[in-house]
Protein backbone atom coordinates (compact mmCIF):
# COMPACT_ATOMS: atom_id res chain seq x y z
CA UNK A 1 0.00 0.00 0.00
CA UNK A 2 1.10 3.63 -0.83
CA UNK A 3 1.82 5.75 2.02
CA UNK A 4 -0.77 8.04 3.28
CA UNK A 5 0.00 11.37 2.23
CA UNK A 6 2.58 10.69 -0.42
CA UNK A 7 1.28 12.29 -4.13
CA UNK A 8 4.20 13.09 -6.26
CA UNK A 9 8.08 13.39 -5.95
CA UNK A 10 10.22 16.22 -8.27
CA UNK A 11 13.15 15.60 -8.49
CA UNK A 12 15.75 17.83 -10.59
CA UNK A 13 19.26 18.86 -10.85
CA UNK A 14 21.09 22.37 -11.06
CA UNK A 15 21.83 24.30 -13.86
CA UNK A 16 19.27 22.15 -16.19
CA UNK A 17 19.89 22.98 -19.78
CA UNK A 18 16.66 21.41 -20.96
CA UNK A 19 14.15 22.51 -18.43
CA UNK A 20 15.92 25.80 -16.58
CA UNK A 21 15.47 25.87 -12.40
CA UNK A 22 13.55 28.64 -12.12
CA UNK A 23 10.80 27.17 -14.43
CA UNK A 24 11.16 23.72 -12.17
CA UNK A 25 10.85 25.81 -9.18
CA UNK A 26 7.52 27.98 -10.72
CA UNK A 27 5.77 24.70 -11.47
CA UNK A 28 6.95 23.19 -8.16
CA UNK A 29 4.97 26.36 -6.50
CA UNK A 30 2.35 26.04 -8.38
CA UNK A 31 1.71 22.44 -7.24
CA UNK A 32 1.80 23.87 -3.52
CA UNK A 33 -0.36 26.69 -3.61
CA UNK A 34 -2.95 25.10 -2.07
CA UNK A 35 -4.70 25.08 1.46
CA UNK A 36 -2.21 24.00 4.41
CA UNK A 37 -4.55 20.75 4.40
CA UNK A 38 -3.82 19.85 0.81
CA UNK A 39 -0.92 17.72 -0.08
CA UNK A 40 1.80 18.86 -1.15
CA UNK A 41 4.50 17.92 -3.67
CA UNK A 42 7.63 16.70 -2.66
CA UNK A 43 10.96 17.80 -4.62
CA UNK A 44 14.63 16.70 -4.49
CA UNK A 45 17.27 19.37 -5.93
CA UNK A 46 20.42 17.20 -6.51
CA UNK A 47 23.11 20.29 -6.26
CA UNK A 48 26.33 18.90 -7.48
CA UNK A 49 29.25 19.38 -4.98
CA UNK A 50 31.62 16.64 -4.50
CA UNK A 51 34.15 15.73 -7.51
CA UNK A 52 32.55 12.18 -8.09
CA UNK A 53 28.91 13.96 -7.84
CA UNK A 54 29.76 16.03 -11.27
CA UNK A 55 27.40 15.85 -14.21
CA UNK A 56 28.38 17.16 -17.50
CA UNK A 57 25.96 20.19 -18.43
CA UNK A 58 24.11 18.10 -21.60
CA UNK A 59 23.66 15.43 -19.45
CA UNK A 60 21.81 16.77 -16.53
CA UNK A 61 18.35 16.88 -18.31
CA UNK A 62 18.43 12.96 -17.97
CA UNK A 63 20.49 12.40 -14.72
CA UNK A 64 17.65 10.56 -13.12
CA UNK A 65 17.86 7.21 -16.04
CA UNK A 66 20.99 7.99 -18.14
CA UNK A 67 23.72 6.14 -16.21
CA UNK A 68 26.32 8.28 -18.88
CA UNK A 69 26.14 10.87 -17.33
CA UNK A 70 27.56 10.03 -13.76
CA UNK A 71 26.38 6.63 -12.80
CA UNK A 72 27.27 7.31 -9.10
CA UNK A 73 24.25 10.27 -9.34
CA UNK A 74 22.35 8.24 -11.63
CA UNK A 75 21.88 5.62 -9.10
CA UNK A 76 21.38 7.68 -6.18
CA UNK A 77 19.11 9.69 -7.53
CA UNK A 78 16.55 6.55 -8.23
CA UNK A 79 17.19 4.87 -5.29
CA UNK A 80 15.69 8.04 -3.82
CA UNK A 81 12.77 7.79 -5.93
CA UNK A 82 12.00 4.32 -5.13
CA UNK A 83 12.54 4.56 -1.54
CA UNK A 84 10.19 7.54 -1.63
CA UNK A 85 7.54 5.37 -3.61
CA UNK A 86 7.87 2.86 -0.78
CA UNK A 87 8.13 5.19 2.16
CA UNK A 88 6.66 8.58 1.07
CA UNK A 89 9.63 10.16 2.36
CA UNK A 90 12.80 11.89 1.48
CA UNK A 91 16.06 11.08 2.99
Amino acid sequence: ASPAGREALIQYIDQDQVTPNPMTEALINAANNRADDKKKVATSKFTPMAPDEEVPLDKRHGFLLDFSGNPTVTSRAQTEAVNFLETGTLP
